[in-house]
C-alpha cells in the first residue's frame, strides 16, 4: 500500500525536526550584540535626522482640515458603488487578524504563520470554528 505523501506543512515541520532549517538569533552572542550595539548607535545619531513625518506631511493632497477629519471615516460601509465596504460578521462585527514582531527566526515565524493560516483555532478550551 502506498504512503499519503506529505503535505507542505508536513514536510517543513518534518525539515524543521531534522534540523534541516535555519535557527533562531543566538542575541548572546558577542559578535551579534556587537553588530546591534553599533546598528542602535548609528540609528540613534542619524534617525534623530532623518524623520520621515515631515515629508509625508509636505506631500499629502488633502489639505482641509474637513478632508483630513473624514479620511477614515467608516460610519458609511458601502463603497461607491453600493457593494459592502467591509465584510461584516451576523453581529455586525469587524474581525482583523494582526501579527507584529513574530520573533526571531524561522521557527518562530513558521509557528505564528502556521496559526494564522488555520480554520478553527482552541483557546483556553474553547473552540470556534471559521464559517
Amino acid at each position: 500500500m502506498a504512503e499519503k505523501p506529505l503535505s507542505r506543512s508536513e514536510m517543513v515541520e518534518a525539515r524543521l525536526r531534522a534540523d534541516q532549517l535555519p535557527k533562531m538569533v543566538a542575541w548572546f552572542d558577542p559578535v551579534i550584540l556587537g553588530h546591534v550595539g553599533v546598528r542602535t548607535m548609528l540609528s540613534s545619531t542619524i534617525g534623530e535626522y532623518a524623520d520621515q513625518r515631515p515629508m509625508q506631511a509636505a506631500l499629502d493632497s488633502d489639505d482641509s482640515p474637513e478632508q483630513l477629519a473624514h479620511r477614515h471615516d467608516y460610519s458609511d460601509l458601502t463603497s461607491q458603488d453600493g457593494t459592502p465596504a467591509l465584510n461584516l460578521d451576523d453581529r455586525s462585527s469587524l474581525w482583523v487578524d494582526f501579527i507584529a514582531d513574530l520573533g526571531d527566526g524561522f521557527e518562530a515565524t513558521y509557528a505564528m504563520a502556521y496559526l494564522m493560516a488555520a480554520s478553527s483555532m482552541e483557546v483556553d478550551g474553547l473552540s470556534k470554528a471559521e464559517g
